[in-house]
């Protein structure tokens, strides 16, 4: 071959290269744009449910929270007056029940608009307090009239509970 034809012949290989480059630069960067583009998609996703969350729940309905574990510990105060009767025992329980159905429909029912995941730990949570109140409460080993007794059985349960749903709720994303 002469100088002439491996001129031709090197020419030639460098623009079928620059064409590859150029073809896999092109596809790279619409392959780029589109990564890009999902990801802040789904920021925005995470971040509109996130906001939904705190403006639905957090600012207008914790009230409901905190009025929900004060209402349960209001009803089981009277514990600490005598020893109840097993009738008397069963209308605190009832008003347990009563609250828990108030705290459903106006706290966490909403939560099921936003995170279902969310919504059936904190039911799980709050159905879980109520069954161990009512096990305390049906207990005939307890005196729970004695305050270290209703303090360990009824209070560290409540606050054991709004912590660990508190819990959940902060780790929402």
């Amino acid at each position: 071959m002469s100088a002439g034809e491996d001129s031709g012949l090197l020419d030639g290989a460098d623009k079928v290269a620059n064409i590859v480059i150029a073809t896999c630069t092109f596809f790279f960067s619409i392959y780029i744009y589109y990564k890009t583009f999902k990801r802040d998609e789904t920021k925005d996703a995470e971040n509109k449910r996130l906001e939904l969350f705190k403006t639905l729940i957090l600012e207008h309905n914790l009230s409901h929270f905190y009025a929900f574990f004060d209402n349960i510990i209001s009803h089981s105060n009277v514990l600490l007056t005598r020893v109840l009767t097993p009738q008397e025992k069963m209308a605190i329980n009832d008003n347990y029940l009563d609250e828990l159905h108030n705290f459903r429909m106006r706290f966490y029912d909403m939560i099921m608009a936003i995170d279902a995941d969310l919504y059936s730990s904190i039911k799980n949570e709050s159905d879980n307090l109520v069954d161990e109140l009512t096990a305390h409460l049906s207990s005939s080993t307890l005196s729970l009239h004695l305050p270290s007794v209703y303090q360990h059985n009824i209070i560290t349960t409540v606050s054991r509970y709004r912590t660990s749903i508190l819990k959940k709720m902060y780790e929402f994303k």
